[in-house]
């Protein structure tokens, strides 16, 4: 095989291990949350795969854009000590963060019914119960980092023998070896491109086409978690806004009340609840507190402090409490 078509012979096999690696994932993804995907069969799986694979080639070539970049630039950079060993640490690193979110939504589904999405991004970061339930969620559900081991074991030693078969070296490097290299990295990042859209119609694919392809309530085996992510990560937030001071708000409208001239009569209950409000913003919480007058309220009062979302809709709250 010519030597410039060396690094797309590796990039090839790389993908197809990869592709490989989701599917795995997916088989088990499928079979830890077969109780949601009633009425699937094995040959609807195989047809759910299929059309799968045009959300996991996306995926894929998204997050491996700047290795395939870096492994076909027309310039003899394999020369340089340790080259090699740089390309492949991004390609393993990268590929294993992506693959831990994979992973991580075989256990998360549960509790939110969709993959994971770019607000997982923020719930790792920020502080907040993310870091002190983990051990917890590792300790329920120990077969999870068991399995990603055990496939990132496999994926870094695959991996390794593609490398070796396909040594990045040549006797020499010409002004024809150069165009040729150019030729093939203007032609595959033309496919990269094409294939990160999900074909060539106008709109590039997002989690809504999966309906497309199968009945809404499979279309988490159709995406995967790293397309999910990166598919909503550009979402528009709400803009955070500060028209006054907070020292100012007071002079407009004081949410501290005192209600000195009635005498309360304890003789009805009075139950309070409260939809979308994290104890983490009331006197419960370790920060500051925004909820000054349930505040008051709760220091005269019994209060749930063991406080856990346990329910997905709102109309499924009042039936909780």
């Amino acid at each position: 095989m010519s030597s410039y078509l060396i690094p797309v012979k590796r990039i090839l096999l790389q993908l197809l291990l990869l592709l490989a690696c989701y599917f795995v994932s997916r088989c088990a993804f499928t079979l830890i949350n077969h109780s949601h995907f009633e009425g699937l069969t094995f040959w609807g799986f195989l047809n759910i795969s299929f059309h799968a694979l045009r959300y996991d080639i996306s995926a894929l070539l998204a997050i491996n854009g700047l290795y395939i970049l870096l492994v076909l630039l027309p310039l003899p950079l394999w020369r340089i000590p340790k080259w090699e060993l740089i390309t492949q640490w991004l390609f393993i690193v990268t590929n294993t963060i992506a693959l831990m979110f994979e992973v991580s939504d075989w256990a998360y589904f549960k509790y939110n019914l969709k993959r994971s999405t770019a607000d997982v991004l923020n719930m790792v970061s920020r502080k907040g119960d993310f870091l002190s339930l983990l051990p917890r969620f590792i300790l329920d559900y120990w077969y999870v980092p068991l399995c990603f081991i055990v496939l990132l074991w496999t994926f870094v030693k695959i991996n390794n023998k593609i490398r070796r078969a396909t040594p990045l070296t040549a006797k020499k490097y010409t002004v024809k070896t150069a165009l040729l290299q150019l030729v093939t990295m203007i032609v595959v990042a033309g496919l990269c491109v094409i294939g990160i859209r999900g074909g060539l119609q106008y709109v590039p694919i997002g989690v809504r086409n999966a309906v497309q392809a199968t009945e809404p309530k499979f279309v988490p085996i159709v995406i995967n978690t790293p397309f999910s992510i990166i598919n909503t990560f550009e979402n528009d937030a709400l803009e955070d806004v500060h028209y006054f001071k907070e020292s100012e708000l007071p002079k407009y409208f004081n949410t501290t009340k005192q209600y000195t001239h009635a005498t309360f009569k304890n003789k009805n209950v009075v139950v309070i609840i409260v939809e979308s409000l994290s104890k983490e913003f009331t006197r419960l919480g370790p920060g500051k507190s925004y909820m000054p007058f349930l505040d008051s309220l709760m220091g005269q009062a019994y209060v749930c402090t063991q406080a856990y979302a346990n329910a997905l809709h709102s109309a499924e709250g009042i039936p909780a409490v």
